[in-house]
């Protein structure tokens, strides 16, 4: 099976705050992020699983999103929401600091009852590092089902 790697660039959407500081000096620029999703798409594993979550599973799939800015201004991200095969999951806590001009990897493990191919949407939320509000999406990509 070929394995491609899928590069979408997202401009995060930051929320609107002051310009300037008491000093005179420029806010930095709102952060662009692109996220790699590698391999793509993602192939099935035997379980189990190496998380908590995932440990008795007998279906796991495990690939990484790197995150890489290219603005120049820093982003924490502190949650991900899911979407799979179309139905909306908890928003799950993470940490993760991409420095500006700098990428970070999230090593991610979903596991599920079936081996059957599945469909993933995630939407990522932090601060940047002048405390604005960032949201923002990754593209869909395909949980391959057991060859």
């Amino acid at each position: 099976m070929l394995h491609s790697t899928l590069r979408t660039t997202l401009l995060c959407a930051l929320a609107v705050t002051a310009c300037g500081d008491d000093d005179g000096s420029e806010p930095l620029p709102d952060a662009v992020v692109t996220i790699v999703y590698t391999p793509n798409p993602i192939p099935w594993s035997a379980g189990p699983g190496t998380t908590q979550t995932c440990a008795s599973a007998p279906n796991v799939w495990r690939f990484s999103a790197v995150f890489t800015e290219s603005a120049g201004t820093g982003v924490s991200l502190t949650s991900v929401s899911n979407v799979v095969d179309g139905v909306s999951q908890p928003a799950l806590t993470i940490a993760l600091s991409i420095p500006a001009l700098g990428s970070g990897t999230l090593l991610r493990e979903l596991c599920f009852t079936a081996a059957t191919q599945h469909t993933l949407q995630s939407t990522f939320t932090g601060t940047d590092e002048e405390g604005r509000s960032v949201s923002f999406s990754g593209p869909q990509v395909t949980l391959s089902a057991q060859p």
